[in-house]
């Protein structure tokens, strides 16, 4: 993807991080330990009791990696100057991590990551980003990420928009400390029967989102969110017990400055997470789908819009 064409993505790119909490984006414990013993895992006790929230403490080590697919079809402009963006690429992403900093509830806040592989692949040519074998310092303040490479004075921004769209759409991912996680936004009430479904707290996810785009002026009412789960029962990962669980999260009904029109944002998550909640190791397979259809209105200038946007992928914690 060319890098212009890479950077108009952000128009609405921070919208993906929809419910984020970066307890789920923190996967397993030390990097290398082996998984608990059969006996350590209480399944009996532990079957249908799904805990999203994992603490973290400084120091956990662990390896990420993720491959995504995006596709992207915009237009924008009015009659004979209307301009169209459409591309598809993959990103391509392997690191090992160590935990700097957490929250008092054990959510990482700071981390570094050693990039052991970050490839951009357009029309199956591999491009490696200037940071793959290098150390990557990563950062949640504010509902936005920052991103410090190490001998590097400034990472290129169009690198920095590649690095928001890999960690962005961990949505369920990072978020900025505050008194919530995953579990006050997505466990269920008590234990669930395989086939059983309940709604996510939908208050909580709209005050994460909104905290992640109020520096661009959009406000995001709990109205507007939707989110429900549903338990697909017990299967073994990679040799673990594991509780699956489909999510889907939908916001629509939001106000953008100056844009008339419709703007509904689907999110649908299948996500394998260990019975035993001592254990971070999980996976998680992500499809986001963004749908802008309107027309802007700005000091006179008027535009028409329509984006959209599908991106799908996999991370795996381990």
């Amino acid at each position: 993807m060319k890098r212009m064409e890479r950077a108009a993505i952000a128009v609405l790119m921070s919208l993906i991080v929809t419910g984020s909490s970066i307890s789920a984006f923190c996967g397993p414990g030390d990097e290398g330990s082996p998984p608990a013993a059969a006996g350590e895992v209480k399944q009996a006790e532990d079957e249908g009791a799904v805990r999203f929230h994992r603490p973290y403490e400084k120091g956990d080590r662990f390896t990420l990696k993720a491959k995504l697919t995006i596709t992207f079809d915009k237009r924008i402009g009015k009659n004979q100057n209307k301009q169209k963006m459409n591309f598809a690429e993959d990103l391509i992403w392997e690191s090992s991590v160590r935990v700097i900093g957490v929250s008092e509830a054990g959510e990482p806040v700071t981390l570094m990551a050693r990039v052991k592989k970050a490839v951009e692949r357009v029309e199956g040519q591999d491009h490696p980003m200037s940071i793959e074998g290098g150390a990557l310092g990563i950062s949640a303040k504010g509902g936005q990420f920052e991103f410090n490479a190490k001998g590097q004075d400034q990472i290129h921004p169009a690198e920095v928009q590649t690095l928001q769209v890999i960690f962005g759409f961990l949505s369920g991912a990072i978020k900025p400390a505050g008194p919530s996680t995953t579990s006050d936004l997505f466990d269920p009430p008590g234990k669930v029967a395989e086939g059983e479904t309940w709604k996510g707290d939908a208050e909580k996810i709209a005050g994460y989102v909104a905290m992640e785009l109020a520096a661009q002026g959009i406000p995001v009412e709990a109205d507007d969110v939707s989110c429900d789960l549903t338990f697909k029962g017990t299967e073994t990962w990679d040799g673990l017990p594991c509780h699956r669980v489909v999510k889907r999260i939908v916001v629509t009904g939001i106000d953008i400055p100056d844009f008339t029109g419709d703007v509904e944002l689907i999110q649908e998550d299948d996500v394998l997470l260990p019975v035993d909640a001592g254990l971070k190791k999980h996976r998680i397979q992500r499809t986001f789908h963004q749908k802008i259809k309107g027309r802007i209105v700005k000091q006179g200038q008027i535009a028409d819009i329509v984006d959209d946007t599908l991106i799908e992928g996999e991370y795996i914690f381990e």
